[in-house]
């Protein structure tokens, strides 16, 4: 197996869905914003080997916004770029889960 392109793959729902629509989403709650937040962070270090890509629906809008890093398969609700920053020192520099910020694991619908 040949080694991966990224040490962390950071995956954050930037999905926005019009206004009046009763569905929430975490472009409406900021993600936009906080998603380049997180990459700025990550360029301004040169922290090679983190690539951090907007994304569509993760299917998880009620606990959201939502980020994912990969490859473990993380998941986070983050609301503000404290949160970002946790993530980034704690996960993507320290190589650790930021486990105050884990995402809660329900079944969604």
């Amino acid at each position: 197996m040949s080694d991966p392109i990224y040490k962390y793959h950071v995956f954050a729902c930037t999905t926005t869905r019009p206004p009046g629509v009763p569905h929430p989403s975490c472009g409406q709650a900021g993600s936009v914003d906080l998603a380049n937040y997180l990459r700025e962070k990550v360029k301004d270090a040169e922290l090679g080997g983190v690539h951090i890509n907007p994304s569509s629906c993760l299917g998880v809008c009620d606990r959201g916004p939502a980020v994912v890093v990969y490859p473990e398969g993380t998941w986070y609700s983050v609301k503000n770029t404290q949160d970002m920053d946790d993530i980034f020192e704690t996960h993507l520099k320290g190589g650790r889960i930021a486990e105050n910020l884990l995402m809660p694991m329900k079944p969604t619908g």
